[in-house]
């Protein structure tokens, strides 16, 4: 990995990117590997990406582009605890994400690749003793060298007490697994670009463009550690699968996403992924509608904009 120089004025030298900080447990999968300041609310974090990875490689052999959002969702979580000192035990809510990646930059390289993330931050709104941090992340990566991507992310920290009284009853992560539904069968693997049908987090339905979502919580990446609610990689996850569903195109390269998240969707009790086709935009990109509902209300909605 390069040990990036530290070229703004006063910066200081990078520093590691210990594994409790980025919200994992199994230390393989953390990828973030230091980070420096640059100005105030100007970082830079940096990163390893492996030459092939358990879940986020493709049937294709190209990285999935849930590679990248899980790079910057640790990012994120890094600078919280670190540049932003909030306690490790507030919890981290994702309310909007977008990003545009570079085409061809999800291909495969034959060794390691470094990643480094200029990262700048809003703080949204005053910051109160023990009341929730509303931050805006803007996100400018290389792999390489090379541009990868574009990212934008507003989300929000809950301090536990507020956080507890928000979730109520599902607010205990143990319980919540404990009451997640058996993961319906799986449609088949290959048609979201998969190996193996334990990746895929859509059952079939007999609704066209309409799956259900999958959360076998014993998946080592997507549950490396109990959760309240299903996460939002696993719902990005899921919506980059239905538009390969609605595309029939399983090899072609995302270039795109913009999702808002409305309301925590609960394991307990099902939800829908439905898609609609648009129509493809100036440059010729298509793009997919995609939108999760559970009891009826819309969870999650977006779109993923691809080039086929």
């Amino acid at each position: 990995m390069t040990n990036l120089a530290c070229t703004a004025p006063n910066c200081e030298p990078a520093r590691p990117a210990p594994e409790r900080l980025v919200g994992k447990t199994d230390t393989r999968e953390v990828l973030v590997t230091g980070w420096h300041e640059n100005t105030t609310d100007n970082h830079t974090v940096t990163a390893d990406w492996p030459t092939r990875h358990a879940f986020y490689t493709q049937r294709s052999s190209y990285f999935s582009p849930l590679l990248f959002t899980e790079t910057v969702r640790q990012a994120l979580g890094l600078l919280a605890h670190t540049a932003y000192n909030i306690p490790l035990d507030y919890r981290m809510g994702w309310d909007s994400y977008s990003c545009r990646i570079a085409p061809n930059a999800l291909r495969p390289h034959p060794a390691h690749s470094d990643v480094v993330m200029t990262i700048s931050h809003q703080v949204r709104g005053l910051r109160r003793p023990r009341g929730p941090v509303r931050l805006l992340a803007k996100v400018d990566a290389v792999r390489d060298g090379r541009h990868l991507g574009t990212a934008e992310i507003s989300y929000t920290a809950f301090p536990p007490a507020l956080y507890n009284r928000l979730r109520g009853e599902h607010a205990d992560a143990r319980a919540a697994f404990a009451r997640a539904r058996r993961p319906e069968a799986p449609i088949p693997a290959y048609l979201v670009n998969r190996d193996r049908p334990s990746d895929v987090v859509l059952a079939p339905t007999s609704e066209d463009r309409i799956w259900q979502l999958r959360t076998d919580t014993s998946h080592q990446v997507l549950f490396d550690h109990p959760h309240d609610h299903v996460p939002g990689m696993v719902l990005l996850e899921a919506a980059h699968q239905a538009d390969l569903l609605t595309t029939n195109a399983d090899d072609a390269l995302v270039t795109g996403m913009s999702f808002d998240f409305k309301r925590y969707v609960e394991f307990a009790r099902p939800c829908w992924i439905e898609t609609a086709p648009l129509l493809p935009d100036s440059d010729g990109l298509v793009k997919t509608q995609i939108t999760g509902i559970q009891d009826g209300e819309e969870a999650f909605s977006g779109t993923v904009t691809r080039i086929i």
